[in-house]
């Protein structure tokens, strides 16, 4: 928390003395509020140049925070905190609230709470890792981590530079993975602060900002924000709302503030340039809004913003990769094929459940839903009304203020969520521009409580009605995504990052030597290569990430390890190498130790019946699919395969079964199972990684099992073990 609350400060005294030194005048009370998402940019900036200029964030990091402790040293001289006697609640505002949205962050341990499975938040890590240690586009004979993140260096890359910028303060300077939840909690705070600052310029009730600034942050979609470990996103959303208030109160004559408006652009298209066409256009509308509202003379705005321009084009020299990474993104998202984030919110794409869900309210049978869908589905639906009736009000009062450049922003890109749900069909597209839109969201539905809390004056006997009724509204809102919150937190698999942490260890036990990682769990493996990137692994198998078709040629360029001369072997299961001794274990870890040069190691099993248990050995069926085994060996040779087999149920009437086994080298057995019990499969091998494949010709003569089981049960294969024998032994 301390750690937290450090940052936060020092990200609003570097905001003000960039203010400062640039000459731009705004009142303290405002512009504390601004300044985090000053500071955002200027360290997004200077990340940016200096990553894109071949320096490591380790390097760059050196020059960048003495910078900040000198700016925010100029922001605390000049502060003037006569206004902190009234403010201070809203001070204090910005700073809860994305405490209590991120509340099992911080009770869990924010540098050890893994907060969310999902590989984007490792992937996010990883890049961060190798831009901490490496310049950007290093590449081939790196650690199987850093060649990894070695096939991002073509895409937006700040989020993962920030991890690294973050890592000093998290208790490693080397491990970005300490730093991802502070980095959470502080694009929040900027978050929060850019909207209470628009809620101020806005001129928002002050009884009413605390539930606008609330329903900001503590709502559905940053709960999906956290969960689907969208960093990139918790840098954009900050964006729209500090363009809106920016122009409600800058003053065209003073051209300092060129440096801010170019400022904010160059960094937003650094952190998210797929977004910033949306966030542009909306502050092309705040501002023209301005000028026709003023109707001054255009010569102070032409002046201001081609000097803007000016500075763009500086800026933007060195974004060429994202530029054409942005390209690429859009064409994958409006394309018919495999599209990012696929359908990750099917409740948009529900008739019965879209409302519920726009006002982020996630359906039951999610894993952000309590057990209790009739009342779940209930609640959500009438809140969901609710809100929407104050939502239509709030943009009539918009209009009737002449706002009506804010209005058409929350339309177009409300139209545009439409179109991504109805004529894409794309959920995540959708989900991505809700965020961008749920500040404005959240202040019509603010401005449509004040216009209902204003009819009392008229009518004085239902003002307690209304109001009471207004603050039910509120507390059943924050009350249901508290719920989500908490389901969410209980719903997850591995809530600390304390186990995977284990698997580092073990360098103290193999020291230099190199290791083989079979561990076949996607978490656990992806953990693995990240804690052992100072040791020589060889992966058996890429999983994750690293198994994508476009990443693997990147793998493969990996430091190589030569599988002949490996004699510790890493798994994720006791009964995964049987040729060995257990060294140590940890987490959800074992190391063994090889007792032989000579190995084979079975690294993986696909079979479409499934994978089992029986009598505490591995079991499974074979039936009308292909039964695929990947082996890895040190050597050419004859490889045995053993195991118990039991003719299946599927075929009553015939005493034996036929088996099938093929190697991807061309060799092919059959065998003939007449009955149950043991029998060894020999086949021959060669030194790496070999595929393969069992079968049966046979073919089911009953569809149901007299237990009921729907499978085609041919084959059973229990406790199968793989090992090189010599030749003499056959």
């Amino acid at each position: 928390m301390a750690v937290y609350l450090f940052l936060c400060v020092c990200s609003i005294l570097t905001g003000q003395g960039i203010l400062r030194l640039s000459g731009v005048k705004v009142d303290t009370p405002v512009s504390i509020f601004l300044a985090p998402i000053i500071t955002l940019s200027f360290w997004t900036i200077l990340l940016g140049l200096g990553v894109s200029s071949g320096f490591t964030v380790k390097d760059l990091r050196l020059l960048i925070w003495p910078l900040t402790i000198l700016l925010a040293i100029v922001g605390f001289w000049r502060a003037d905190f006569r206004f902190f006697k009234q403010d201070w609640p809203r001070v204090l505002i910005v700073l809860v609230v994305p405490v209590l949205l991120m509340a099992p962050y911080f009770w869990n341990g924010i540098t050890s709470y893994l907060g969310s499975p999902a590989w984007d938040g490792w992937s996010y890590i990883a890049y961060g890792q190798y831009l901490l240690d490496y310049p950007r586009g290093a590449e081939g004979g790196l650690s199987p981590l850093a060649q990894y993140a070695a096939h991002l260096n073509s895409i937006r890359f700040i989020a993962s530079a920030l991890l690294g910028f973050f890592a000093v303060l998290s208790g490693s300077s080397a491990d970005t993975q300490m730093a991802s939840g502070l980095f959470l909690a502080w694009t929040l705070f900027v978050f929060s602060s850019a909207c209470m600052f628009v809620g101020r310029v806005k001129g928002l009730r002050k009884n009413l900002i605390p539930f606008y600034v609330g329903g900001c942050l503590f709502s559905g979609w940053l709960l999906s924000l956290l969960s689907s470990n969208n960093y990139d996103n918790a840098l954009a959303i900050s964006f729209l709302p500090a363009f809106a208030g920016i122009s409600h109160i800058i003053k065209p004559q003073r051209k300092r503030w060129v440096f801010i408006l170019a400022g904010l652009v160059i960094a937003l298209i650094y952190c998210y340039p797929e977004m910033s066409p949306f966030v542009i256009g909306g502050a092309c509308l705040f501002f023209i809004q301005r000028i026709v509202r003023d109707g001054r003379p255009l010569k102070p705005w032409l002046i201001l913003l081609s000097l803007t321009c000016l500075l763009l084009v500086i800026g933007i020299a060195p974004l060429h990769d994202l530029i054409l990474f942005f390209i690429q993104q859009a064409k994958a998202g409006l394309g018919s094929g495999v599209r990012p984030g696929g359908n990750a919110f099917p409740g948009l794409l529900e008739q019965s459940t879209l409302l519920m869900c726009l006002w982020g309210f996630h359906p039951a049978g999610s894993s952000f839903a309590p057990k209790i869908s009739g009342l779940w589905f209930f609640l959500c639906s009438l809140l969901s009304f609710i809100l929407s009736i104050m939502a239509v009000l709030g943009i009539y009062d918009l209009f009737r203020r002449k706002e009506w450049g804010f209005a058409a922003t929350l339309i177009v890109l409300f139209a545009g969520t439409l179109y991504m749900i109805v004529g894409q069909e794309y959920s995540y597209g959708a989900y991505k521009l809700i965020l961008l839109n749920w500040w404005a969201m959240s202040f019509v539905v603010i401005l449509g409580a004040d216009k209902l809390l204003a009819l009392p004056r008229r009518r004085g006997r239902f003002k307690g009605l209304i109001t009471g009724s207004a603050l039910c509204v509120f507390m059943l809102f924050f009350c249901m995504n508290a719920a989500m919150l908490v389901y969410k937190d209980r719903s997850l698999p591995y809530k600390s990052i304390l186990p995977f942490k284990k698997v580092a260890e073990i360098e103290s036990i193999i020291r230099s030597k190199p290791v083989l990682v079979t561990v076949n769990d996607n978490i656990a493996n992806e953990w693995a290569v990240f804690f052992l990137r100072n040791v020589p692994i060889s992966l058996a198998q890429y999983r994750a990430y690293m198994a994508q078709s476009h990443v693997i040629p990147f793998m493969q360029r990996a430091l190589e390890v030569d599988t002949t001369k490996v004699r510790y072997a890493l798994t994720d299961s006791k009964e995964s190498f049987p040729q060995s001794s257990l060294l140590w274990e940890g987490g959800p870890y074992y190391l063994w130790k090889l007792k032989d040069s000579r190995w084979l190691q079975p690294t993986e099993i696909r079979n479409p019946n499934g994978l089992e248990k029986m009598g505490g050995k591995s079991f499974f069926w074979i039936g009308d699919g292909d039964t695929e085994i990947d082996l890895l060996s040190t050597e050419n040779g004859t490889a045995a395969i053993s195991a118990e087999f039991l003719l299946g149920p599927s075929l009553p009437d015939k005493p034996d079964r036929r088996l099938v086994l093929l190697t991807d080298q061309g060799y092919q057995s059959n065998i003939l199972i007449s009955e149950n019990g043991p029998q060894n499969i020999i086949f021959p091998v060669v030194g790496g990684k070999n595929s393969v494949i069992l079968y049966s010709p046979d073919r089911p003569s009953v569809s149901v099992t007299g237990n009921g089981d729907r499978r085609p049960l041919l084959i059973g294969v229990r406790g199968l073990k793989i090992k090189l024998v010599k030749m003499n032994q056959e």
